[in-house]
């Protein structure tokens, strides 16, 4: 009697790979920090938007956004949309824990870029075999930028997941999933603006496409174009530009920074290109360049006809229009390009690598992708935990982000300060990071604000009436010197050789 061998179908193969994928790279990249706070390059930022999250779990609504600042009233400012921090935010409002923030936040965010990249990699390379889809994902994700962003606090890399299953849906039938399409890209856009020129494009060129054959389905692609861009407009006018102004909100960035003359545009490009070992590595840089150049070569004669070269053509003429409207930021900020530029360069990577993978032998295929994978992951993984680490190198200079001394800040005050109560945090650039530790509203105040005569602190004090200040304690002396009246109605309750807590005896 004979056994009957169980077969394992195709969509079995590709649930097992992405558990096995999935924990790969939890295990050896992520696991270390699945609960860590904003740190690294941009921990700024990062604290900006967990402060959102935080006041959505305190009850704010989802269009009443706000920060653990309080230089604005109640702490409101406008921000672009924050419905995965808002979605976080309640899940602690049911009984969660608010210790467990950083973890759904880290998460929730690679979650949803992993199974994003996981479905069109496992899409495009269908025919492939398993193995080597698997091994051109761990390529792909192994890029230095999207190793550290995709286990992180800010909104860019949900915006380029969104536009990843927008090119998902486009590859199987660009005409039939119109539809999806701009509603996810005009998420994706709301989440992060920059975003935005895959939205006009997607609908430029599907206008293009059949702008001869109007029908019903046209006409309602229209319709949902027209809502889509009108409710985006109105939402960025209003709650995030608007909202700021007349808050005197500076917290998030809701005004164009553009370019205004070829010498800064020069400067922009040469600026940013300090990060282009962070984009990509050296060997993903060389593989990607390779194919781009065999591609265009390749396939030059569908360069007029091909849709997805019109849509590569129309979105980097976008994406050249968006770095002279936001080109100062693309300067200091490299995750500029997740929401931008990613979307299209790991489109067309995978799309070539579909087609040059069959003209290479199986087993020498399989053999090639291993030697990419360990290659790149190894590389990017190191990167990754370069950047977690307290001095991070970007093309040879270090940037210091000691944050030591202040993660037991939490502990110490919960133990003094009132949950009700506000803070006064000093010495300190970032207006939400060592709220965020401290897990209390209040306000910073930075060491030139702290040395004026007329210092912002004194302004915001009778506004804001906080209970206790807290300082860095290697800055205890400056705060004696730079505001002797003030320093001398404050009270130490608890002092380390890092963190000095103040009780302001009114």
């Amino acid at each position: 009697m004979y056994l009957k061998r169980k077969t394992i179908t195709r969509a079995q193969s590709s649930a097992i790979s992405y558990v096995i994928l999935f924990s790969f790279v939890f295990l050896f990249t992520y696991l270390p920090h699945l609960n860590d706070g904003p740190r690294g390059i941009h921990q700024w930022a990062q604290a900006d938007r967990v402060a959102v999250c935080l006041r959505y779990a305190d009850g704010k609504e989802l269009l009443d956004a706000a920060t653990y600042s309080m230089k604005t009233h109640d702490g409101n400012t406008g921000v672009e949309f924050s419905g995965f921090q808002y979605l976080i935010g309640q899940i602690i409002r049911m009984g969660v824990s608010e210790n467990y923030v950083f973890f759904l936040l880290r998460f929730g965010t690679f979650l949803v870029f992993f199974s994003s990249l996981f479905a069109l990699v496992f899409s495009l390379l269908r025919k492939e075999n398993i193995w080597i889809k698997s091994l051109l994902l761990i390529f792909i994700i192994s890029s230095p930028l999207l190793l550290y962003y995709g286990h992180n606090f800010l909104p860019d890399i949900l915006a380029l997941s969104l536009v990843l299953w927008c090119y998902l849906l486009l590859d199987r039938n660009f005409q039939k999933h119109i539809i999806w399409i701009l509603l996810l890209s005009g998420l994706a856009m709301l989440v992060k603006t920059s975003s935005g020129i895959y939205f006009i494009s997607f609908m430029g060129l599907y206008i293009f496409k059949i702008g001869k054959n109007i029908n019903v389905k046209w006409g309602a692609a229209i319709l949902l174009f027209g809502a889509i861009a009108c409710g985006i407009a109105y939402y960025d006018f209003n709650y995030v530009h608007l909202r700021s102004k007349e808050l005197w909100s500076t917290v998030f960035l809701t005004e164009f920074v553009p370019v205004t003359n070829w010498g800064q545009f020069t400067d922009v490009i040469d600026t940013a290109s300090r990060f282009r070992y962070e984009y990509f590595s050296r060997p993903q840089w060389w593989i990607i360049l390779g194919l781009g150049l065999l591609s265009i070569w390749h396939k030059r004669k569908e360069v007029t006809t091909n849709i997805n070269w019109r849509i590569a053509i129309v979105v980097l003429l976008g994406l050249l229009s968006l770095t002279i409207l936001f080109g100062v930021q693309f300067m200091n900020h490299d995750y500029y390009v997740i929401a931008t530029f990613m979307p299209v360069v790991i489109y067309f990577t995978l799309k070539a690598l579909a087609s040059f993978v069959p003209y290479v032998q199986p087993r020498t295929a399989l053999i090639i992708s291993i030697l990419i994978a360990i290659t790149t992951f190894s590389e990017g993984n190191s990167k990754y935990f370069e950047r977690m680490s307290e001095i991070v190198h970007i093309d040879g200079h270090p940037e210091p982000y000691n944050r030591k001394w202040i993660l037991g800040a939490k502990q110490i005050v919960n133990k003094y300060v009132p949950k009700e109560n506000l803070i006064f945090s000093l010495y300190n650039m970032e207006p939400n990071w060592s709220l965020v530790y401290a897990g209390r509203k209040g306000a910073v105040f930075n060491d030139e604000e702290m040395k004026r005569d007329e210092s912002p602190m004194l302004y915001y004090f009778p506004i804001l009436k906080p209970s206790h200040i807290l300082c860095r304690t290697k800055f205890c002396a400056d705060f004696a010197t730079d505001q002797p009246a003030f320093f001398s109605h404050c009270n130490i309750v608890h002092q380390d050789d890092d963190i000095t807590l103040y009780a302001y005896g009114y």
